[in-house]
C-alpha cells in the first residue's frame, strides 16, 4: 500500500499546478467533505489557469450533510451530483468516453491523449484530462448494487488510467479495502496531505514515499545503463513459457537482475520490455529489484497478481487488434512499420505459482486468460516465467505449451551461459517432438505430411512433400547436439522410403562431424534455430 508523506515547500501563490506528476489513482483516508470541497475549490481554480489544457471534473458528494454544489463552475466543465445512482452514472460516462479515446489513439497510431492532443489542429477534436472526485467511495460502491463497477469498470479505468489521462480521487472511511483487488494500485494519502497537494505546498517531484518496511526497490548498485562489460543478451531467442521446477525467490531475484543489466536496463537493440514480478513467498523477498532502471513492478500478493494477469490480457488483446487491422504477423513488423506506438514485450514471472493459482479464486485465469496468452505468445511478444515446485501438471491442459527447466538452467540463461536451443521440456517424449513437428510442417506449406510407425521406421520419422519434393526426416529431441549415426540413419532411410531429400531436424544443435558427414551425403540439418524461424513463420 503506497502513501504519499509531503514536505512543505514552494509557495502558496496561485500559480498553475504541476498536477502532471501525481498518481493518477488516489485514495483520500478519512475524508471529510468540507476538507474536500476546499482543496477541490483550489485544485480547479489552479488547473483552469494551465494554458492549452482541458479538464472535465465530475463531483460526486454523498454526504447528505454537507454539499459541494459551490464547486459548480461555469467556466469549466464541471458535473456536480449528489446521489449514487448519478455517480454510478458518472462511472458509465468516463469508461465510455475512454472507449472512444482508446478508439481514436489507436486509428492515429498515438500512445496517449497527451500526443493526440499535440497533434490535433482542432480545438473540438482534443481529449479533456478526466477528473472524478467522491467524497465518500464506500456509499457509493455499496449502495450502487453494481458489480460492473468493481469487476469492468473500475478495472478498465486503472489500467488505462495514464494513457487515456483519468485520475481518479476516492474519499473512503474504511480504507483502501474498499477498492478489493484493485487496493495497490492507489497511492493512499490523507485529507491534509491533500489538501497541501492542492495548495502546492509538497514537492510531486517526491511525493511518493514508502511506509517502514514496503517494498524498497533499488538496482542502481549493479545497473549501469551507459557502461556494461556483459555482451547484450539474447533473450527474445528464449522459450515464450518457461516453467522452472523448485525454484526459491533469492536464486530468482540474482538471476532478473542479471537479466535486466545484460539487457541495459529496459532497451536492448530498440526491443523495449516491461516487467511485473509477482513474490508470493513470505520468507524471502525480491525487494531489492528496483524499477528505476526498468519497466517493473513488483508485487508481493495474490490480489495484484490477479490484477497483472489481467492487465496483460488485456494488453494481448488490444496488440492482436492492432497487428490484425493492418494484416502483420507480429509486433516486431508492427513496431517496425509503426514506430512512434511501439508495443513493448510483456514479462509476467511469479515466484510461485501454485499458491498464486490456488488461492486466486479466478476460473478465468486458467480457462481464459492463460490460454488466450500462451495461443498468442510468440506473436504479441508475451513471455511468463512460472516457478512450480509441484511441477507442469499445476498448468492443466496447457502443460505441453511450457519449457521446463531447471533453477540452474534459469541461472545459466540470464548470465547468457546456456544455449536455449538445447532446453528440454522432461514431459515431452520423442514421440511428442515428432507429432510437434509434424504440425509444424503442415503449418508451413507442406503437404501429405505423416508420421511413421514407431516401430520399423527404417530411421525416418516423418514423411513430407513441398514443391513436389518428398522428404524423409528424422527427428531428434535431444539434451546434446546430434552426432554422426542421425545422418546415417537419415540418408539410409531416404531410399527405403522412395524420397528425394533425407533431413535431420533436432530441437537442439549438430557436431561438428555430423555436419561434415551431411555435407558429403546431402543430409540437410534442422537444428533449433530452424524450428524457431518455422515457429514465426506460422505466427
Amino acid at each position: 500500500m503506497k502513501r504519499i508523506y509531503c514536505e512543505a515547500c514552494g509557495s502558496n501563490d496561485l500559480v498553475p499546478l504541476d498536477w502532471t506528476k501525481w498518481p493518477n489513482l488516489i485514495l483520500i483516508e478519512n475524508a471529510d467533505s468540507q476538507e474536500m470541497t476546499d482543496s477541490i475549490a483550489t485544485f480547479i481554480q489552479r488547473t483552469n489557469s494551465i494554458e492549452n489544457s482541458f479538464f472535465m471534473y465530475y463531483l460526486v458528494n454523498l454526504d447528505p450533510s454537507k454539499s459541494w454544489s459551490s464547486l459548480k463552475n461555469a467556466s469549466v466543465l464541471t458535473f456536480y451530483d449528489d446521489n449514487v445512482e448519478m455517480g454510478a452514472a458518472n462511472f458509465y460516462g468516463i469508461y465510455g468516453t475512454c472507449s472512444l479515446e482508446l478508439d481514436s489513439l489507436t486509428e492515429k497510431h498515438l500512445s496517449n491523449i497527451d500526443e493526440y492532443n499535440k497533434a490535433s489542429t482542432d480545438e473540438n477534436d482534443r481529449f479533456p484530462h478526466q477528473f472524478i472526485f467522491i467524497d465518500d467511495y464506500d456509499t457509493l460502491i455499496q449502495s450502487a448494487n453494481d458489480k460492473k463497477l468493481q469487476n469492468d469498470l473500475l478495472p478498465y479505468l486503472v489500467s488505462n488510467a495514464d494513457r487515456l489521462g483519468v485520475h481518479l480521487f476516492f474519499g473512503s472511511k474504511s480504507g483502501p479495502q474498499i477498492l478489493g483487488n484493485l487496493k495497490n494500485a492507489f497511492t493512499v494519502i490523507s485529507p491534509s496531505e491533500f489538501s497541501r497537494i492542492c495548495n502546492g505546498e509538497c514537492s510531486t517531484e517526491n511525493e511518493i514515499a514508502r511506509e517502514k518496511g514496503a517494498k524498497n526497490i533499488t538496482f542502481n548498485s549493479f545497473i549501469d545503463n551507459t557502461k556494461c562489460s556483459s555482451e547484450p543478451l539474447n533473450w527474445k531467442s528464449w522459450p515464450n513459457l518457461i516453467l522452472i521446477e523448485n525454484a526459491f525467490p533469492p536464486e530468482m531475484a540474482d538471476n532478473i537482475a542479471a537479466f535486466i543489466k545484460r539487457t541495459r536496463g529496459n532497451v536492448i537493440n530498440e526491443c523495449n520490455y516491461t516487467m511485473d514480478l509477482v513474490n508470493l513467498d513470505p520468507t524471502r523477498s525480491w525487494s531489492s529489484l528496483d524499477n528505476t532502471n526498468a519497466n517493473i513492478s513488483y508485487y508481493d500478493d495474490v490480489e495484484m497478481g490477479v490484477v497483472r494477469f489481467f492487465g496483460i490480457y488485456e494488453s494481448c488483446l488490444f496488440y492482436q487488434r492492432r497487428i490484425a487491422e493492418k494484416r502483420l504477423s507480429n509486433i516486431e513488423e508492427y513496431t517496425k512499420a509503426f514506430p512512434r506506438e511501439y508495443f513493448p514485450h510483456l514479462f509476467l514471472i511469479i515466484d510461485d505459482y501454485d499458491t498464486f493459482i490456488r488461492k486466486a479464486d479466478e476460473d478465468r485465469i486458467q480457462d481464459e486468460w492463460l490460454p488466450y496468452i500462451v495461443s498468442y505468445a510468440n506473436r504479441l511478444g508475451a513471455h511468463l516465467i512460472f516457478c512450480s515446485r509441484s511441477g507442469p501438471q499445476i498448468l492443466g491442459n496447457l502443460k505441453n505449451s511450457f519449457t521446463v527447466i531447471s533453477q540452474s538452467e534459469f541461472t545459466q540463461m540470464c548470465k547468457g551461459e546456456y544455449s536455449t536451443n538445447t532446453i528440454v521440456n522432461s514431459t515431452v517424449t520423442g514421440y511428442d517432438f515428432e507429432q510437434y513437428c509434424a504440425d509444424l510442417l503442415s503449418k508451413n506449406s507442406f503437404i501429405n505430411v505423416k508420421v511413421t510407425k514407431k516401430s520399423g521406421d527404417q530411421g525416418i520419422d516423418i514423411l513430407a512433400e513441398k514443391d513436389y519434393v518428398k522428404y524423409a526426416i528424422q527427428c531428434k529431441y535431444y539434451t546434446s547436439p546430434v552426432g554422426n549415426t542421425a545422418v546415417q540413419e537419415a540418408f539410409a532411410g531416404k531410399s527405403y522410403y522412395g524420397c528425394h531429400i533425407a533431413v535431420v531436424m533436432t530441437n537442439n544443435t549438430f557436431t561438428d562431424s555430423a555436419r561434415q558427414l551431411a555435407s558429403q551425403l546431402g543430409v540437410i540439418l534442422w537444428d533449433g534455430s530452424f524450428i524457431s524461424e518455422l515457429q514465426k513463420a506460422n505466427t
